[in-house]
């Protein structure tokens, strides 16, 4: 059986074929690394606050999704008991300006 070019590029691309190429490499560029480490760390920061915002939107549509749409209210009152008692359009209200909120605020990042 013949194998196809995806499955040799698979193969090649291991991790352990690549690790003496990219510690010969690194020691290298490792003066250019240092020398951008708070850019580095600040790029850190915000992919993890990108993750997060996608986390905290997808939250809110789980929300509206399982407590709005569905209107589970005997989980609501379990889990959540000062929503249990909401009109179901405010909390869609709510739950969809968070996810406005939580959209504009990951476009911020591309500005």
């Amino acid at each position: 059986m013949k194998e196809s070019a995806f499955q040799k590029l698979q193969k090649s691309n291991t991790l352990s074929k690549a690790l003496p190429g990219l510690r010969r490499v690194f020691p290298e560029f490792w003066p250019q690394i240092r020398q951008q480490k708070l850019l580095l760390s600040v790029y850190c920061i915000g992919l993890i606050v990108e993750l997060v915002a996608q986390l905290v939107r997808l939250w809110s549509l789980k929300f509206i999704f399982d407590y709005v749409i569905l209107h589970d209210t005997d989980a609501l009152a379990l889990e959540f008991p000062m929503l249990a008692d909401a009109n179901q359009m405010v909390l869609l209200l709510i739950f969809s300006l968070g996810i406005v909120r939580v959209s504009r605020l990951r476009d911020v990042h591309y500005l």
